[in-house]
């Protein structure tokens, strides 16, 4: 009895040798779990990852009576613990109705929150831009500009967005078009090292168009995406700088989903998801892919692309997530958005009413050339789907001078090579760990100590961080 109880302490002893000799090889740390609402908390991002801390950013934008409005920043330290939690709400006054519009990491230190407010009352609405600061632990609020409006339901719209090398933000205000009356279109632009004011233009836009979206140049010009508001006219852009705006059209009949730019030696190319308008109108339709040149207003391919062939339900987005540029070729990220009905018994009156739930998936990578040809087309792995959560599927991860993609089993690269799989099982360092699911957007690497992040969910919406040193 004896000489089995010392056998038995002996082989415990070795396996907890064993395993403590595993978790040191990759130094994996298990955070404590922390709350997080993920229904309620969108556009949740981790920034300022460095070797001693990172921070969780989110905001929660009700629109009911008693919702919650308010800017959330948790920090973590090395051993992926919750050390800190900041909240500031921007429900100013209970006259005001506050729209959330976007968040970016502006540098090192800053993230910014873009909120409109609009006053019924008082008849104007103002952009407040609410900074988080890590080297002093506070929010601060700015307004950015206030305009006059005639009512609620005739304020106009707040548009932002961050420059790809990050170096420029702007914001937009554009005004409620009324009555086929012309529109009037703010931008300001921004250095985003201080946000100090880089050039502030007004412009007026006589055509029955309307501003949609915008982008950000490296160089700090804008380009407004304007749609049209009749069926005979088709998407332009134009492009603002502080000397003048320009015009640029675009062949053919185009449907244009949401573009994206990349500047590659001097030239701006943007690409956008889209399909061609025929006799009979089609409705999300995501059947081809434009390469186009905006800094001489060229039209380089508009491709024919299958994507999404295994997806059963509605696709109601395609969202182009990152454009890469490497050995002289693009790497195109996607990301479908589906959407399938759900029985629900919340109505007693009909318990079989289904209710359509929208959750995203994987899409395509795209390799083309210089002149916008496709040269491969490659789902990305179709097992990263994660029913009815409000994450996105994937992120694009750096590690060891490459772009890697993570899913929920494997970070794999498809950038050399992309017809082949490079597996990484980063996830054996992390083998009995319990939780519900991973949550892959929030992978990230850190090569000021060589760790990768990851965030998991364990249930009732308890989370925990864990890192290792792959």
């Amino acid at each position: 009895m004896l000489k089995r109880s010392i056998l038995s302490f002996f082989i415990l002893l070795i396996l907890q040798i064993v395993a403590a000799q595993n978790g040191n090889q990759n130094n994996l740390k298990v955070g404590e779990s922390f709350s997080f609402q993920e229904e309620l908390e969108k556009d949740t991002k981790l920034c300022f990852a460095n070797g001693y801390n990172y921070y969780l950013h989110s905001v929660i934008s009700e629109w009911s009576g008693l919702g919650q409005r308010k800017i959330i920043v948790r920090k973590f330290d090395q051993s992926n613990n919750l050390v800190d939690e900041k909240e500031q709400d921007f429900s100013i006054s209970p006259e005001l109705i506050h729209t959330y519009n976007a968040s970016f990491q502006i540098n090192a230190n800053q993230i910014v929150t873009l909120i409109q407010s609009s006053s019924k009352k008082g008849l104007k609405t103002d952009i407040h831009a609410y900074t988080f600061d890590k080297t002093n632990d506070a929010f601060s609020n700015k307004i950015l500009a206030s305009y006059p409006i005639e009512s609620l339901s005739k304020s106009g719209d707040v548009i932002s967005s961050l420059s790809a090398n990050g170096k420029y933000l702007t914001v937009i205000y554009a005004h409620k078009v009324i009555k086929k009356q012309p529109q009037q279109v703010d931008c300001v632009v921004y250095n985003t090292e201080n946000m100090n004011e880089v050039f502030k233009k007004s412009v007026t836009f006589e055509d029955n168009f309307r501003t949609s979206s915008c982008l950000t140049t490296d160089f700090g010009k804008v380009v407004i995406v304007r749609n049209p508001n009749s069926y005979k006219e088709y998407k332009h852009f134009v492009v603002i700088d502080e000397k003048g705006q320009e015009t640029k059209t675009i062949d053919g009949k185009l449907m244009i989903h949401e573009p994206m730019l990349l500047n590659i030696n001097n030239q701006d190319y943007l690409f956008a998801i889209n399909y061609v308008d025929k006799t009979v109108r089609a409705s999300h339709d995501f059947t081809n892919l434009l390469v186009y040149n905006l800094s001489d207003g060229t039209t380089l391919a508009n491709n024919d692309i299958v994507i999404g062939k295994d997806v059963k339900n509605k696709i109601v987005d395609v969202t182009i997530r990152k454009v890469l540029f490497e050995n002289n070729k693009f790497f195109l990220f996607t990301e479908i958005k589906q959407e399938e009905n759900q029985a629900k018994n919340q109505n007693p009156m009909n318990p079989n009413s289904l209710t359509p739930i929208s959750y995203y998936g994987p899409g395509n990578l795209f390799e083309l050339d210089l002149i916008g040809k496709i040269l491969a087309n490659v789902p990305i792995d179709k097992h990263s789907y994660f029913k009815y959560r409000y994450s996105r599927t994937y992120s694009m991860t750096p590690f060891n001078g490459r772009i890697y993609l993570s899913g929920p089993h494997v970070l794999f690269n498809l950038f050399e090579d992309i017809n082949v799989k490079e597996k990484f099982d980063y996830y054996a360092a992390t083998r009995g760990i319990e939780y519900d699911s991973l949550l892959p957007e929030f992978t990230t690497y850190i090569p000021d100590n060589n760790t990768m992040i990851n965030l998991y969910n364990k249930g009732k919406d308890q989370f925990i961080f864990t890192s290792f040193q792959p």
